[in-house]
């Protein structure tokens, strides 16, 4: 009997059990894993781990950096996760919150977390306003778009940061945009001790925005965000928002922890 495909239970499947081995084995790693990294440490043949790493490349299960062709985890995981989170957990008890932060301050307001170098949307709550900006759950935006990355890379060590930009690259999405090093870190030290960031047209022009972490201990970091066009929004307005989101972070992350008050 081949004991690889059968056992007391039923049918078996080799390729699949090694395929989560490289999942959870990638998961692990903050800077990525080779080809060879991963075959020696599993003790796969590098032809059986090529094979097995181009299957999940090819279904967002992983990613892979053209330069340095370090392996990464992609977004599949994570998006089919929070999927998962957004329906049982966040629209029973978080969506409620979210409402209120939207009739509060007139704007859209959404939830997302961070997963590699994206920030993925789990929940929203749309402005009521005819024009409004809009995106559903499972849509994501690039981490570094505006105040959402701000309160994301601010989690991390300056050092970190720097890595993560040399890595990655400040983008200039607009003339506004934060393009140069140390002016980014001013900003990230603003975000820290504000407890907020801000978006003056960085990610969209004619866009406006204020996020906050959630500090969740739980699960992938998380933030929360309030945009709308900069043509209906002013210093007050910015002001006001940033005054309630941030004890709307507090009570999200207290729901999402298990501690809700």
């Amino acid at each position: 009997m081949d004991t690889s495909k059968t056992n007391q239970n039923g049918y078996r499947a080799p390729a699949v059990k090694k395929a989560f081995q490289i999942l959870k084995l990638v998961s692990l790693s903050n800077k990525g894993l080779s080809l060879s990294e991963i075959s020696k440490t599993l003790g796969y043949g590098k032809s059986s781990t090529f094979g097995l790493i181009q299957a999940l490349l090819e279904d967002r299960l992983l990613n892979q950096d053209p330069v340095t062709k370090k392996i990464f985890l992609g977004p599949t995981p994570v998006e089919l996760s929070l999927r998962s989170w957004n329906y049982l957990k966040i629209n029973k008890k978080a969506q409620p919150l979210l409402d209120n932060l939207r009739d509060a301050t007139g704007e859209s307001v959404f939830l997302g977390a961070r997963s590699n170098n994206r920030a993925h949307i789990i929940a929203a709550a749309d402005t009521k306003k005819p024009l409004k900006i809009s995106a559903p759950p499972g849509e994501s935006i690039p981490l570094l778009a505006g105040a959402v990355g701000k309160v994301f890379l601010s989690l991390m060590s300056n050092e970190k940061i720097i890595e993560f930009i040399h890595a990655n690259g400040l983008p200039r999405f607009t003339d506004q945009s934060i393009t140069e090093e140390t002016a980014y870190l001013s900003e990230i030290e603003k975000v820290r001790l504000n407890g907020y960031a801000l978006d003056k047209e960085e990610f969209m022009s004619g866009v406006w925005g204020v996020a906050a972490g959630l500090h969740n201990y739980r699960g992938l970091p998380m933030g929360i965000w309030v945009i709308g066009f900069a043509s209906a929004m002013d210093e007050d307005s910015i002001n006001r928002i940033s005054d309630m989101i941030v004890p709307v972070s507090h009570e999200l992350r207290d729901i999402l922890d298990g501690n809700p008050k």
